[in-house]
């Protein structure tokens, strides 16, 4: 299945099976994939700012400049999961991101949030 040039802003796909499906230049901002199973999926030039993924299971799924800002990842299974060209900021549940694969950047962007969920205070 091949997605391209849409807007599905919103969209619920909550408890679903997307496989072997490749997303290109949509619009899915807001979007519910709570509890969904992801596996073989090209997402790229995306906007998914806002989507809730908790519970969800991604295996085999690469986001290609997409934006991921304000994502909700709790509870998240991630397996061979490449966002590192993407755009991460204020994620929740960013215990989610295990097995993920991160940019160096993306990493140090990312680290108040780590500390945070770990319990690390951070003062200068």
């Amino acid at each position: 299945v091949k997605i391209s040039d849409s807007r599905m802003s919103g969209i619920i796909w909550y408890d679903s099976i997307v496989k072997d499906v490749e997303i290109m230049d949509s619009k899915l901002d807001l979007a519910n994939f709570r509890a969904t199973k992801f596996k073989n999926v090209v997402v790229k030039d995306c906007v998914l700012n806002g989507s809730d993924w908790q519970g969800a299971t991604l295996t085999n799924v690469k986001f290609d400049n997409c934006n991921l800002d304000d994502i909700d990842v709790n509870s998240c299974t991630m397996n061979n999961v490449d966002l590192r060209s993407s755009t991460l900021s204020n994620i929740k549940g960013i215990s989610g991101l295990a097995k993920a694969t991160l940019s160096q950047s993306q990493l140090i962007a990312l680290a108040p949030i780590f500390a945070n969920e770990i319990g690390i205070q951070i003062e200068d």
